[in-house]
């Protein structure tokens, strides 16, 4: 199946949302096979990184932020269960 989209992309923190619009073709989540659940989701941010936690805050984003001191830039980290069992990615 042929997806189409239309998306923003925000400015200078690369962890801040973007907006996705789908054109006529259905958004993957209502035709991807099953079996596999997000469990958990957060922020990395390097020590110090202040600028990150004050756009998403700006911006009403509820999400776990966690100081990463070994990062150099800020970064999002995802867990999926799933039947093979449950696995921690970078996005």
């Amino acid at each position: 199946v042929r997806l189409d989209w239309r998306l923003t992309f925000p400015s200078g923190v690369t962890v801040v949302p973007f907006v996705i619009e789908w054109d006529a073709t259905p958004s993957p989540t209502d035709t991807a096979p099953g079996g596999a659940s997000l469990t958990s989701f957060h922020v990395r941010v390097p020590l110090g990184d202040e600028t990150t936690r004050t756009r998403l805050a700006a911006l009403g984003v509820d999400v776990e932020i966690v100081d990463a001191p070994q990062l150099a830039t800020p970064a999002l980290f995802a867990r999926f269960d799933g039947p093979a069992g449950s696995m921690e990615l970078p996005l």
